[in-house]
């Protein structure tokens, strides 16, 4: 019985601070074609990363060597330690790095990220930063895409959301594209 209370409280705790817990009653991450995906989270801990500050600015711009999505300017609280993509007993390990305060939890996963066939590929797209239980107001939202191929997956974009719209709309000028 107090091991029971004890590992209920412990999810409580993590589902608050946005973290998953594998015994998670809500888990809703089982896609089309027998697809799993799994995400598992972890509290930032700044001491294990390189964190620089932006030019100018006493802001966190790049860690580990590189520009870092969520934070909302500030370090983040949370980051995505793994996001396994998995169908017929093969795991897929999908690059996660720079992604962090996604908000996504395995019981939010097919709200934020969706999964979509291309022939014998998958692709994966994930609206990041705006989820639930942020309890900071929410970050900007970013947009991460993955290609699940056969032999491996690939990360081809990883922005913010703007970007990508502004992006869009000048491609559609410069090639005269109507929509």
């Amino acid at each position: 019985m107090f091991k029971s209370s004890l590992r209920l409280s412990v999810c409580f705790f993590l589902s608050f601070l946005s973290l998953s817990c594998a015994a998670d009653t809500a888990v809703n991450n089982v896609y089309q074609d027998g697809i799993t995906l799994t995400i598992t989270n972890k509290i930032f801990d700044k001491k294990a990363h390189k964190i620089q500050n932006c030019p100018k600015a006493q802001t966190p711009c790049i860690i580990d060597g590189k520009i870092f999505y969520g934070g909302n300017g500030l370090l983040p609280k949370v980051e995505v330690a793994s996001l396994v993509f998995s169908q017929n007993g093969k795991k897929v390990y999908l690059d996660v790095s720079s992604i962090y305060d996604t908000g996504v939890t395995n019981s939010n996963i097919k709200k934020y990220i969706s999964i979509e066939r291309w022939s014998s590929s998958y692709r994966i797209v994930g609206y990041l930063g705006a989820g639930e239980d942020k309890g900071d107001g929410g970050d900007e939202p970013y947009i991460a895409h993955w290609l699940v191929m056969p032999n491996g997956s690939v990360r081809n974009h990883l922005g913010d959301y703007e970007s990508l719209v502004s992006l869009v709309f000048k491609v559609n000028k410069d090639f005269n594209i109507s929509q």
